[in-house]
Parts: structure tokens; sequence; C-alpha cells
């Protein structure tokens, strides 16, 4: 896909295509309920894996323990010159839950750790 010649490339806006790998998972409960999905993208350079996933792992610990989290899923780009390397989806049953959790001293603490721009939104499944 990094490939001048690959199609798609020449979209009319900016784009980040990549091939990504599950390498964390945290499945939905049974029922999966309706909620918010969070979207993350971090820039993270190739050689910058460990280091991101000792910051991310106490993050998503501190989140998980949160109500209304219901689930998340880190995937990490094939290609180490991806713009996004890492990217997380996670659920929540709704942006209050969510915002609430983020708002904790323990997620800010933790958080910090993670020393790459991260490119957090939060959106609703359309058309299910």
């Amino acid at each position: 896909m990094s490939q001048p010649d690959f199609p798609g490339r020449e979209l009319p806006f900016p784009a980040h295509p990549s091939l990504y790998e599950v390498v964390r998972e945290d499945p939905p409960p049974a029922g999966d309920p309706d909620g918010v999905v969070l979207i993350n993208a971090f820039e993270v350079p190739a050689d910058g894996d460990e280091r991101f996933l000792a910051g991310w792992e106490p993050t998503r610990e501190v989140l998980r323990g949160e109500p209304g989290y219901l689930a998340t899923r880190l995937h990490r780009s094939m290609d180490p010159q991806a713009d996004f390397r890492f990217v997380n989806v996670a659920r929540w049953a709704g942006p209050r839950e969510f915002q609430a959790a983020i708002g904790q001293h323990g997620f800010r603490e933790a958080s910090a750790a993670i020393p790459y721009r991260a490119h957090p939104s939060l959106y609703e499944v359309v058309g299910h």
C-alpha cells in the first residue's frame, strides 16, 4: 500500500492506508449492547513499539475497571513506516461513561506514560 502505484492512493482527501494486525484484545461482553466507539490512532515510530505498549497496557488496565467500559482491540500496522503505527478501537456504553473514565486521576497518570501523539475521537455506529 505504500507503493506509488497502489490503487486508491490518489484520493481527493488525506488518507493513511495500512494493513493492521490485532496485538491486544478485550472482547465485548455477550449480547454486546449498543454504545459508542472510540477510535484512537497513535503516531508511533517503527522503533517505539515497546515504549508505546509499556504505556498503553497500564492505561488499558485503568480503563477496563471503569463503569461503561465494554471492549478494546489494539491494532499494529504491518508497515513500520505507517503514519499511525497503532490504532485502538474500543467500545463504551456511552460518551458520559467515557468522559468520566478519562477524567479520573488514574487515567491521566497512566496515559501520561504514552509518549506519542494520539488522535482520539468517539463515534456512533450508523446503519446497523
